[in-house]
C-alpha cells in the first residue's frame, strides 16, 4: 500500500527500497537513543520462579523429540508463508488480471490478518498449542485451496488474504516459535528460539523458488494445491 505509489510518485521501482532501508535505520537510530539497557540487558540471579521451579520431567537436551516435531512445523509453515508471500500479487496480476494497486490491497489484508496474532498468542496460552497449531495447518490448506482454485472475485481474494495472513502469519508464526521455547528447559530458552529462526527462514528462502517452479510445472492452481494445501497437512500431522 505504501511501496506501490511511492515508486509510481518517483518513476522508479527502486524508491520504496530506499523509503524502507531508510525506515530501517531510523529505527535502530531510536532504539539506540530511547531504549533503556535494562530493557534489553538481563543478570542472571538467584531466587527466579524459573531457577526454583523443577524442569526435571523436560528433556535435558534441547535437541528433542518436541523440538523435531515443532521443527517440522516451523518448515512446514515457512515454506507455506512466504511462498504465498512472495507469489501471491504475480498470481492476482497473471491468473487473474487484477492491476497493482488492487494486488497491493490484497497483500495489505495479509498483513492486517497476521494482527490476529495477539489473540493467536492468547489461545495457545489457553489451550493445547499441538491442537491450535494442527487446526491452523488445515485451515492454512482450506483457504488456500479456495485462494489458488475456486475464487476469481477482487473481494473474495481479499477476504481470503486475510484468512491467509490470520493464520499462516498470526497463528502459525506465532505459535510455532513459542512452542518452540516451551519445548526446552528456561535455561536453553536462546537455542529453542534459535531452532526456531533456522527452521522457519531456511526454508522461507527455497519458498518462492520452489513456488515458482511448481507453476512453471503445474500452472497457478496445481503449484496452490501441492505447496500452499498438501504441504500444510504434512505441517499438521508431527
Amino acid at each position: 500500500m505504501v511501496g506501490v505509489p511511492f515508486a509510481a510518485a518517483f518513476q522508479n521501482w527502486r524508491a520504496p527500497f530506499f523509503l524502507f532501508g531508510g525506515s530501517g535505520i531510523l529505527m535502530a537510530v531510536l532504539i539506540l537513543v530511547t531504549v533503556y539497557r535494562r530493557m534489553s540487558e538481563t543478570r542472571s540471579g538467584a531466587g527466579t520462579a524459573s531457577q526454583e521451579a523443577d524442569f526435571s520431567y523436560m528433556p535435558a537436551s534441547p535437541y528433542n523429540r518436541n523440538t523435531i516435531g515443532f521443527g517440522i512445523a516451523c518448515v512446514v509453515s515457512g515454506t507455506v508463508f512466504y511462498g504465498f508471500l512472495g507469489l501471491y500479487p504475480i498470481f492476482l496480476r497473471e491468473a487473474l488480471g487484477f492491476d497493482a494497486g488492487q494486488a497491493a490491497l490484497a497483500v495489505f489484508m495479509s498483513g492486517i490478518g497476521a494482527m490476529l496474532a495477539l489473540l493467536a498468542g492468547w489461545l495457545g496460552d489457553k489451550y493445547s498449542q499441538k491442537w491450535l497449531l494442527a487446526g491452523s495447518f488445515v485451515a492454512t490448506s482450506a483457504v488456500a485451496f479456495l485462494m489458488y482454485v475456486v475464487v476469481t472475485d477482487i473481494l473474495g481474494q481479499y477476504i481470503l488474504a486475510f484468512l491467509m495472513g490470520a493464520f499462516a502469519s498470526g497463528f502459525l508464526f506465532t505459535n510455532c516459535s513459542t512452542a518452540m521455547q516451551r519445548s526446552v528447559r528456561p535455561g536453553h530458552v536462546g537455542r529453542g528460539q534459535g531452532l526456531f529462526m533456522l527452521t522457519y527462514y531456511v526454508a522461507a528462502a527455497f519458498s518462492g523458488l520452489l513456488f515458482a517452479r511448481l507453476v512453471a510445472i503445474a500452472d497457478w492452481a496445481g503449484a496452490g494445491i501441492w505447496q500452499l494445501s498438501v504441504v500444510p497437512l504434512i505441517g499438521a500431522a508431527p
